[in-house]
Formats: C-alpha cells, sequence, structure tokens
C-alpha cells in the first residue's frame, strides 16, 4: 500500500511540477509564454467565466457590458481591488482563483527577468 501511495504522490508531484513550471515558462528560459499565458487568461478565460454566470455586480446590480467583466479581471489579477465591482456567488470562488493566479504569474515574471538578464 505504502509503494502505491509513493507512485500516486511522485506522480502528482510530476504533474504539478509540469504545470507549474514546464507550462508557464519552460523553467525560466521562456519570457514570452507566461505573457501570452497571463493576456489569454485574465482577458478572455476570468471575464467569460464572470460574464457567463453574471457573478460580478456594482452595487447589487450585475454588470451588463463584457468589458466591465474584463475590467474587473485585470483588476482582481493585478491585485488592485478598487471596490467598484464585487464577485458574487460562485465569482467568489473565480475571483480568488484569478488572484491566485495573477499573484504566480508575477512570481513567474520576476524569475523568468531575473534569470534572462543575470546571464
Amino acid at each position: 500500500m505504502r509503494r502505491k501511495t509513493r507512485k500516486v504522490i511522485h506522480f502528482l508531484e510530476a504533474i504539478l511540477e509540469w504545470l507549474l513550471v514546464d507550462v508557464t515558462c519552460k523553467y525560466g528560459i521562456d519570457w514570452k509564454r507566461p505573457i501570452i499565458i497571463w493576456i489569454f487568461m485574465v482577458n478572455l478565460i476570468f471575464p467569460t467565466l464572470f460574464y457567463i454566470t453574471k457573478s460580478v455586480a456594482s452595487n447589487g446590480v450585475p454588470l451588463k457590458s463584457f468589458l466591465d467583466y474584463e475590467y474587473f479581471s485585470v483588476v482582481t489579477a493585478t491585485t488592485l481591488g478598487y471596490g467598484d465591482l464585487h464577485p458574487v456567488g460562485i465569482g467568489r470562488i473565480f475571483a480568488s482563483a484569478e488572484a491566485i493566479f495573477g499573484m504566480f504569474m508575477w512570481a513567474v515574471f520576476l524569475t523568468v527577468f531575473a534569470r534572462r538578464y543575470m546571464r
């Protein structure tokens, strides 16, 4: 039983490493990939999730324009949080995930650029 557990844990670690380090920046050598991923996620995926679920509101009224959802997405990903818009319902989970994603991607940006210019 312990051997199977170790194999599963090793497999999960390998997937996590692949997802967080290889996919995002090729182990710190590709500076374009994190920028493309960030732009794609923040300007398309997250705003679409918010738009489909109508899970962002201003004074209790759901937003109507897709650009408003995109604005909320950028403010959330950069962790500015102006306070004029707020997530409701399942949008709270999406907003939390986007804030974590945004902070992680800033760390990736800094790592990639530091590695590139320290050579």
